[in-house]
């Protein structure tokens, strides 16, 4: 065999085994984390793969299956296709089906955290399509509300959330509010919250002035996706919070990944982060 025919062989040979895997993006190696979180896994392993960061894999979709708060076994056997359309990208045919490492699992979220907002935020606006359902209830809602508004959207983290940020104290976010309220045209505040107390106080701060859905809330100090609800509508109810506040003029935020991701959905909306979480985690942002 000729120089050239040996080196045809095991360049070959090679692109064969490195180019092999096909990865199926699952949560088993951590089933406690919440709606965005969970899709911050995704937007790692996209980033992954515009990139070409593994060359032994080929592609991957997203089936999280029974893994997780969501999965509602009246909804379907991968909870992910509840609220976003399937993501497969790269090539599966062919290639070795695998779910990831736990390794490779948390460095998916490493990855997430270490690009700039903009692509995330690209990433998120070229693959994650929500269902058409959801959207339409979203149309309806910002229809109804914000039209003719001044929007402030104000997203509040609290219950179980200052063991991985600082609590900001209500008066500080309605300080916020105060200051970004407009003198020249009628305005709404759009409030999304786990934290029942947070709402009423801001319905008594701001009388007349405050939107919010009829949601599940939590009044003590456990997160509201770890309650025993309706997994479905914990989801859903997330995401249509996460999706209305990316509609809004302007983003008063805790720190949280389902406002991070309004953000993401919507890169220009100008936003006022109130807290950062203690340490760099996997599921915060």
């Amino acid at each position: 065999m000729t120089t050239f025919f040996k080196t045809c062989f095991l360049l070959l040979a090679t692109s064969q085994m490195v180019a092999s895997e096909f990865r199926i993006i699952s949560l088993e190696p951590n089933k406690k984390v919440g709606m965005f979180a969970a899709c911050n896994q995704v937007i790692g392993q996209l980033y992954a793969h515009e990139n070409h960061l593994y060359p032994e894999v080929t592609g991957f979709c997203v089936d999280f299956g029974t893994f997780g708060l969501y999965y509602d076994p009246s909804h379907g056997p991968n909870w992910w296709s509840y609220y976003f359309e399937p993501i497969s990208v790269g090539i599966k045919e062919g290639s070795k089906l695998v779910f990831p490492s736990v390794g490779q699992y948390f460095e998916a979220f490493r990855l997430r955290k270490s690009i700039a907002h903009s692509e995330a935020s690209h990433l998120v606006n070229k693959y994650v399509r929500v269902k058409e359902p959801i959207l339409n209830k979203v149309h309806s809602i910002t229809k109804e509300w914000f039209e003719g508004f001044f929007v402030i959207g104000v997203h509040y983290r609290g219950t179980d959330k200052e063991k991985e940020a600082p609590r900001v104290e209500y008066e500080e976010v309605f300080g916020s509010i105060l200051k970004h309220i407009p003198s020249d045209q009628p305005y709404r505040i759009f409030v999304a919250t786990d934290e029942i107390p947070f709402l009423e106080a801001t319905l008594e701060r701001f009388p007349g002035h405050v939107l919010a859905r009829d949601a599940h809330r939590s009044d003590g100090h456990i997160g509201v996706h770890f309650l025993e609800l309706n997994k479905y509508a914990l989801g859903e109810e997330a995401l249509i919070d996460c999706l209305l506040l990316s509609k809004t003029q302007l983003l008063i935020r805790t720190s949280s990944n389902l406002s991070l991701w309004a953000t993401y959905f919507n890169p220009e909306m100008p936003e006022i982060l109130l807290n950062r979480r203690y340490m760099a985690t996997f599921e915060e942002e």
